[in-house]
């Protein structure tokens, strides 16, 4: 399994979504290992400490079955920990896959938002630069198709998601890849970004912009000495820093490469990742 990529169980390969699954359904009766529904009053923005520990009580009573103690996933149901909110809210409202919905006479407003705060709470660290650039090539792939995705630029997710199948070996991960780009095809973009959300796993790095995820493939490419690949990855490099002038390094780089020199170029490229 992918570093950071949720297990998925056998039976629900292929038909679980890119976000949460909540398991409720797991439990005989769901509603009866939930509090009663009460008037309460609104959630704040921030979620209080209070409120995250009634997040963990509820689903310690009806979650844990299927997704384990700490939200690491067992074999009926994925890692749910370190979701946000919004997917938490959105699969138990209107689930995808094998779940089903579960409305307000079931699970009030206000235990979903505890609930929801208490999964968020569990995320990790958002990756840090030096930790991110040691990712596996298709997370990098898949955190650029991400980011194309929230562009709404559709035909750019399509086409890192289409490269990141190169480094796909598990059919699993290769059908998920799939799923995403028939979303994308059909102008469903909002579950297409789930999907992949669910297949890398982990936040995007804070603050790194597409040039750079650019750059460190090329670096990966010419270390593989794949010529092609790197000049591919540097003239996305090129044109997405939108500079008037091409930097030097860039222009020594792919006339390197085009000699093979890919020592030398290795040289110019690193330039890059240090500036």
């Amino acid at each position: 399994m992918k570093p950071g990529v949720c297990c998925r169980s056998s039976a629900f390969a292929g038909a679980l979504s890119a976000i949460l699954v909540l398991s409720l359904a797991c439990q005989s009766q769901p509603t009866a290992s939930l509090p009663p529904l009460v008037s309460e009053p609104p959630m704040p923005m921030t979620p209080s400490a209070a409120m995250i520990a009634e997040g963990k009580a509820l689903y310690a009573k009806s979650c844990v079955t299927c997704h384990g103690p700490n939200g690491e996933g067992t074999a009926l149901g994925p890692k749910v920990a370190g979701h946000s909110a919004l997917a938490t809210k959105t699969q138990v409202r209107n689930p995808r896959g094998e779940m089903p919905a579960f409305p307000q006479l079931q699970l009030s407003e206000a235990h979903l938002e505890q609930l929801a705060s208490y999964l968020a709470s569990l995320a990790p660290p958002q990756t840090p630069a030096q930790q991110w650039e040691q990712a596996p090539t298709e997370n990098i792939y898949y955190w650029m198709a991400m980011a194309a995705v929230k562009a709404n630029d559709t035909p750019d997710a399509q086409h890192h998601l289409r490269d990141s199948l190169v480094y796909i070996d598990k059919p699993e991960y290769r059908a998920g890849v799939n799923k995403a780009l028939d979303l994308l095809a059909t102008g469903n973009t909002h579950d297409a970004g789930h999907e992949i959300e669910e297949l890398v796993g982990t936040p995007a790095p804070s603050g790194i912009s597409l040039p750079r995820f650019h750059i460190v493939l090329t670096m990966r490419a010419l270390k593989a000495r794949d010529a092609g690949e790197a000049t591919h990855h540097l003239k996305h490099f090129q044109t997405r820093t939108a500079l008037k002038e091409t930097p030097t390094p860039v222009i020594r780089a792919l006339d390197f490469i085009a000699k093979s020199d890919f020592h030398e170029a290795e040289h110019e490229v690193d330039k890059l990742l240090r500036g």
